[in-house]
């Protein structure tokens, strides 16, 4: 049967699935690669996680901020951004932030 065609199963009529014309985006965190680095800074698999994310199908790429602390940030996360096509969908941001004395600079 054709996806949107009624087909009868123990006589109750039920509509088939028809192809879905809005995709959902799905966006990846950077975590489970910083949780075991020091001080949770995984640029150095920076390169490593946008080619996972591109291979897993994953659509957008949520930063965490320990990975924009680095001088050159900008240019290096937008050069792999464009690289593998996955856009950035934001960042996390690890802090106490209702205590201003916890704020790192």
């Amino acid at each position: 049967m054709g996806a949107g065609m009624l087909a009868e199963a123990d006589g109750v009529f039920a509509r088939s699935a028809a192809p879905r014309t809005k995709n959902v985006l799905i966006g990846g965190h950077a975590w489970v690669y910083a949780a075991p680095l020091p001080g949770y800074d995984y640029t150095p698999v920076l390169e490593q996680i946008f080619s996972d994310f591109k291979y897993a199908r994953i659509d957008a790429f949520e930063l965490m901020d320990t990975v924009l602390l680095h001088e050159d940030a900008v240019e290096h996360i937008g050069a792999l951004s464009h690289k593998y096509s996955t856009p950035i969908l934001g960042t996390s941001f690890g802090a106490d932030m209702w205590d201003r004395s916890n704020i790192r600079p």
